[in-house]
């Protein structure tokens, strides 16, 4: 075996891990921090010590690989139940297989000079810069795919959205989500998905009571599993977007959650608001 230096090698999985965690968030648009991607790749760099260990069994090799997945989804995500971690441990480990089958080819074809792959772990001897371009370059290519599969806002990707409800009004920073398709079911009028806490102010008495006799429910499917939210009706709704377009939006249902996990943002609105926005603004 040729001369490995540890600092290239740790670095070069820290970057390669740290590529395929952000990417994974992506593409589910998980709610991540930067700080737990950054600590689960590094210790994806840790387990890049295996290249030092005599050749592994495929079966070995791989359950190394399957409890590391296990581990560095753990540390880089927030557990937001059972079914969410399944799909992201599964994504996890598509967009690595097929990372390593890349590089696989690469070496075997190629067979570039200071290049190994031992024990489903890679080094290549480059210089700290062409490394840091070629992975900057990886994840801008990962966004751009990402984008791509994704349907367009009609009028960018956030909004402001003004509600008033019994004498007071509250004003919140709202993101466009083209997976959201909330509908109030006895209507048929789309709903706008709010954290609750955003809306405590204008809740009715039988949400802030918890009366469900008198409070609408509205279905809904995500990756954390199905459910019914509790919604009702505000007096006003209105929507505007970046640039200074409006459209009054009343009739439409308010869906609050307990928490929305979108950082800034304490709204979402789906493809239904989406299309009003643009009928709207379109006059």
């Amino acid at each position: 075996m040729p001369v490995v230096y540890i600092d290239v090698l740790l670095i070069l999985n820290l970057w390669v891990d740290f590529l395929l965690l952000s990417a994974t968030a992506r593409l589910l648009r998980l709610p991540v921090r930067r700080w737990r991607l950054f600590c689960a790749a590094l210790l994806g760099a840790a387990e890049s010590c295996l290249l030092f260990l005599p050749p592994l069994s495929f079966l070995l090799s791989l359950l190394i690989r399957c409890t590391g997945t296990l581990l560095l989804t753990l540390v880089g995500f927030p557990l937001r139940g059972w079914r969410v971690f399944g799909k992201t441990v599964l994504t996890l480990l598509t967009l690595s297989a097929v990372f390593s089958g890349i590089v696989t080819m690469l070496w075997y074809f190629l067979a570039p000079a200071g290049f190994l792959v031992v024990n489903g772990v890679i080094y290549y001897d480059a210089p700290a810069a062409l490394l840091i371009l070629l992975t900057a370059i990886s994840y801008v290519a990962v966004c751009v795919w990402e984008h791509c599969l994704r349907k367009r806002a009609p009028c960018g990707r956030r909004f402001r959205l003004l509600l008033q409800s019994g004498g007071k009004t509250v004003v919140c920073r709202c993101l466009y989500d083209t997976g959201s398709t909330l509908r109030e079911p006895f209507s048929g009028s789309p709903a706008v998905l709010i954290d609750r806490a955003a809306a405590k102010s204008i809740l009715p008495p039988s949400l802030r009571e918890g009366d469900a006799r008198h409070v609408r429910y509205v279905p809904y499917k995500s990756l954390g599993g199905a459910g019914l939210l509790p919604a009702f009706l505000p007096e006003k709704m209105e929507i505007a977007d970046e640039n200074g377009n409006s459209c009054d939006i009343s009739g439409s249902y308010l869906a609050v959650c307990e928490e929305l996990g979108h950082g800034e943002y304490t709204a979402l609105v789906g493809t239904d608001i989406g299309e009003l926005l643009t009928k709207g603004s379109g006059k």
